[in-house]
């Protein structure tokens, strides 16, 4: 079985780039929609046994929003840090 991490030492003409895009991809991937991960399903559970009920419109809603500007900043910071490369 092959991480993501050790893609870069396993073959040496790994893109960065794509093994970046598989760490964002992989944590803000769920951001959008409520069944994008088990622990946005958990809190989401939660937060109706307390009495806060977010339907999947609103949380689609919220996502749509904030992904798109949460990838911008991810990809704005990695091209700042030099991290990216063609």
């Amino acid at each position: 079985m092959v991480s993501i991490a050790s893609l870069g030492s396993a073959n040496p003409y790994t893109d960065r780039n794509l093994i970046y895009a598989a760490i964002l991809g992989a944590d803000l991937g769920p951001n959008l929609t409520i069944v994008g991960s088990l622990s946005s399903l958990l809190w989401l559970g939660i937060l109706r046994q307390r009495g806060l009920d977010i339907s999947p419109w609103q949380y689609f809603k919220v996502g749509l929003v904030l992904t798109p500007l949460l990838l911008a900043a991810s990809i704005g910071s990695l091209y700042a840090m030099g991290q990216l490369g063609s």
